[in-house]
């Protein structure tokens, strides 16, 4: 955010300690407390800018304070997603969980378009009847992350001895060889996994000393 904000603009930020304790934010708060125009920003919060209203919509994911707006355009609902969405490949993401809800939340919203901080404008309709494109895209999101998901699971469900991160970063994305690729797929591994712990799905152990995950079966 510090790299878009401008001298002398009144900032609304959605505080988050996590996000708020990076040195560059804190810099741009601090600038903004001392001209007096730092401003809280909640869930649904309304502006009217000119002849358009738009309204927040909490989508932590990408960061943990991540907002994007709705924008009434006469009849049309669109999208200013931020880094939610791009216009063109996928978002760094910082906690799975959340960013699976809220992709599910602008899903609910059907913005006719998306209008992101990085890319082209994803707009217009595509061959179904009354089919948005913006739609579409969402829901390529979310069936892209639950496809990885199930790839994982079933690679844990293979060998219930646990797997190595890397083991199963090689299985799931099989086509990839260039080593910086790999550690981002690595990192999208993790946090897959990492959302699966937090729903008691997997677990993290320590096997010859070694790090491994496997599945949690329920007891019968």
């Amino acid at each position: 955010m510090p790299d878009i904000v401008t001298t002398g603009c009144t900032v609304y930020k959605r505080r988050d300690q996590d996000c708020d304790g990076q040195p560059e934010v804190q810099k741009m708060l601090a600038g903004a407390v001392r001209r007096g125009c730092l401003r809280d920003i909640v869930d649904s919060q309304e502006f009217l800018v000119d002849d358009l209203l738009l309204r927040a919509v909490f989508t932590p994911g990408h960061t943990t304070d991540h907002v994007a707006f709705t924008v009434n355009s006469d009849s049309d609902l669109m999208l200013l997603t931020g880094d939610h969405i791009l216009g063109q490949g996928t978002t760094v993401v910082h906690e799975l969980g959340s960013y699976m809800e809220s992709l599910n939340r602008v899903l609910a919203i059907r913005p006719v378009a998306l209008l992101p901080g990085h890319g082209p404008v994803i707009s217009g309709k595509y061959c179904e009847p009354d089919g948005y494109r913006s739609i579409r895209v969402i829901e390529e999101y979310i069936r892209h992350r639950n496809m990885r998901e199930q790839q994982i699971l079933d690679v844990l469900a293979s060998d219930g001895r646990g797997w190595r991160l890397d083991d199963i970063t090689r299985v799931v994305y099989k086509d990839i060889t260039d080593p910086k690729i790999i550690l981002a797929a690595q990192n999208n591994t993790l946090l897959h996994l990492k959302k699966l712990q937090a729903e008691n799905r997997v677990q993290c152990l320590e096997v010859d000393h070694e790090i491994r995950w496997a599945l949690i079966r329920p007891n019968i």
